[in-house]
């Protein structure tokens, strides 16, 4: 597998001191020798962020002395951001210190609320990086663009939940940006409003009269995490209820602590599988959407998202996938709809260096615990939504040619509109995918409507 490199900010040591050049307006660099217990001095260019390497104690900025100053570690490791999702306050800072091998960033993404790079960090170095900009900011490897991670910085005025219009109902969860409108029905009757997106039913049931409510026009009832249910009412006028209301559907609890801003592009895609049990998180409520997905699990993935019934044949189709695995089902089911195939033996895995030894009767390999790349993504999830392939010409991104093995997939997924490529027009078909990206993806394509149209 390869990753397309992207251009690193160049850094020089000069008399025992770590330079970063980044090229950022809005950093200010602050040098320091490790353990020196010289003064830095803070630059401020917009007052947004300021860079230090391998700092050993807070830094030296101007604040007010009695504003607490927090510095969060973050360990790039295995090719990872550990944590990968972190939250701090304005005014904090986080210190990203590289314990791998290999050469490492953490460069924002484009669109972040403040551009900052840390410069590249070889083996043991660190690069603490102060934030005075609330927001969201997603950010890379620029050397391995499929480790992607998130930080939140909060700051500026305290959110204020929205109070629901006084009611005695039981609001049940609906799959995140879901929007339902009710109609007053007539005194002593039964008016039922059932959510398009997913299973749920809100049931309004008829009594005698006994109470009035006065419902202003539009009044809006939110109902976690962002579903909204509206009772629409003509300006002026007066709604009155002559019944107890009920409201009861099949409620979905599950929430990630790491999924939690509506406007994230895998948002809705992960909370829509989830509530149907076709992913899961881990055991610590997160969900982590930039970790990587294996061939096996994706193989559950599909066959679960589209409700495939479950085969366990006798006999096994793959030397590496044993009777009674984990995945066996799935990856079995998967095979015998032709929605994923394997590698034949006799060759090395890419991923492990393994050697793939044939047995007697040359089973093949199908690599579960292989991370699944972008382009192996776009393709299982085609051809388990069963659409016809796109071959037309003119391809949509420079490094998925006609000649590639990939190419009518790809272009049948953009078709469909279920992914997008990148800035600079590529679409990356050898990166890893991310749970997150999966989540987008399969979500995309299982509520698809309408036809492609080439």
């Amino acid at each position: 597998m390869s990753f397309f490199a992207q251009l690193a900010p160049t850094r020089a040591k000069t008399s025992g001191r770590l330079v970063a050049a980044l090229g950022l307006p809005i950093l200010a660099a602050v040098l320091m020798a490790g353990g020196s217990p010289a003064a830095q001095a803070a630059h401020s260019l917009g007052g947004s962020a300021v860079l230090a390497a391998n700092i050993q104690r807070p830094l030296d900025v101007a604040r007010d002395a009695n504003t607490p100053h927090t510095i969060v570690p973050v360990t790039i490791a295995s090719f990872a951001f550990n944590p990968n999702s972190v939250t701090i306050n304005v005014g904090d800072s986080v210190q990203w210190t590289n314990t791998d091998a290999a050469n490492h960033t953490a460069t924002s993404d484009p669109g972040a609320p403040v551009a900052f790079n840390t410069g590249t960090l070889s083996q043991n170095q660190s690069a603490t990086i102060l934030f005075n900009t609330a927001g969201t900011y997603q950010y890379h490897c620029a050397i391995h663009p499929s480790m992607m991670a998130t930080l939140i910085v909060n700051g500026g005025a305290t959110p204020t939940a929205t109070t629901a219009p006084p009611a005695t109902a039981t609001a049940t969860t609906v799959p995140p940006t879901v929007t339902t409108t009710a109609t007053t029905a007539p005194p002593s009757a039964t008016a039922t409003a059932t959510v398009p997106v997913g299973t749920a039913t809100a049931t309004v049931t008829g009594t005698p009269p006994s109470a009035t409510a006065t419902v202003p026009p539009s009044a809006t009832r939110t109902v976690p995490p962002s579903a909204t249910r509206t009772a629409t009412v003509p300006p002026g006028s007066t709604a009155t209820v002559t019944r107890t209301a009920t409201v009861s559907a099949t409620p979905c609890p599950i929430r990630f602590s790491d999924v939690t801003d509506p406007s994230a592009y895998y948002y809705t895609g992960v909370y829509y599988l989830a509530c149907r049990g076709v992913i899961s998180g881990y055991a610590d409520g997160t969900f982590l959407p930039f970790n990587n997905t294996t061939r096996g699990q994706m193989a559950k993935i599909v066959v679960l998202a589209y409700q495939i019934p479950v085969v366990a044949p006798a006999t096994a189709t793959f030397a590496d996938v044993a009777l009674g695995s984990v995945f066996y089902g799935v990856i079995e089911t998967a095979v015998a709809h032709n929605i994923v195939s394997g590698y034949s033996c006799g060759g090395v895995n890419p991923q492990t260096g393994l050697s793939e030894p044939c047995d007697s009767a040359h089973h093949g390999y199908y690599r579960p615990g292989n991370n699944v790349s972008r382009a192996q993504l776009t393709k299982i999830v085609v051809i388990a939504a069963g659409w016809s392939l796109n071959n037309a010409g003119g391809g949509t991104f420079t490094d998925v040619p006609p000649t590639d093995v990939f190419y009518p997939y790809v272009q049948t997924a953009v078709c469909h509109g279920i992914i997008s490529g990148y800035g600079d027009n590529t679409f990356r078909p050898n990166n890893y995918a991310f749970r997150g990206q999966i989540a987008k993806i399969v979500y995309l394509a299982v509520t698809y409507q309408s036809g492609c149209n080439p």
